[in-house]
């Protein structure tokens, strides 16, 4: 809406509700985090606005967005209880995973002078993460049957458990994190279950 008119410039309708919002002044471009756990950033023109790109990896809706705009870092904190930093400036779409939260990430702000990024969550707790220290990249995830890390098939790959004469119960590996896994030689009967 123009301040002085009162008319509306432009509009852009997500697919879920936005949910927080970061805008840098000089490119001129909006980071919108929303409840599909996605963040779209939008160039925002005269008349008009239009997506550049959508970021995904969080599994719970975004709660809170921070904008460095000095390293061009976007910090988004979600109701998954992580952070990610995404490296916007660098352009090579690295990410990085932030856990320590036992509860939806609420609000963060990052402090330029000591590269520190405090956040806070519905847990009561407050976090100061050092953003010097060399942390591993969150990995991309992949559409597969199979474990990244065991290269076990997943419950629902029926060919393959019954190809290796193994029984996989287990969740899904994703950004670093392997949830419970349990493996069960399973002894066939020739004829089948």
């Amino acid at each position: 809406m123009c301040t002085r008119s009162g008319n509306m410039l432009g509009r852009h309708f997500f697919s879920s509700w936005a949910s927080c919002l970061q805008y840098d002044l000089d490119t001129q471009h909006a980071f919108v985090g929303d409840y599909s756990g996605q963040i779209t950033l939008l160039k925002l023109e005269q008349n008009s606005c239009s997506v550049i790109t959508t970021l995904k990896g969080h599994e719970g809706s975004i709660a809170c967005l921070w904008w460095d705009p000095i390293q061009r870092l976007l910090f988004s904190g979600a109701s998954d209880n992580s952070i990610i930093m995404w490296d916007i400036g660098g352009r090579k779409g690295r990410t990085l995973l932030l856990q320590g939260h036992h509860d939806r990430v609420q609000s963060l702000c990052y402090l330029q002078l000591t590269r520190q990024l405090v956040s806070c969550s519905a847990d009561g707790g407050i976090a100061v993460w050092n953003m010097d220290v060399s942390r591993e990249e969150a990995p991309q995830w992949l559409e597969s049957d199979s474990c990244q890390k065991c290269e076990q098939p997943f419950f629902w790959n029926i060919k393959q458990m019954w190809d290796t004469k193994t029984l996989g119960l287990r969740q899904e590996v994703w950004a670093g994190r392997l949830w419970e896994v349990q493996q069960q030689e399973v002894q066939l009967p020739c004829h089948g279950l």
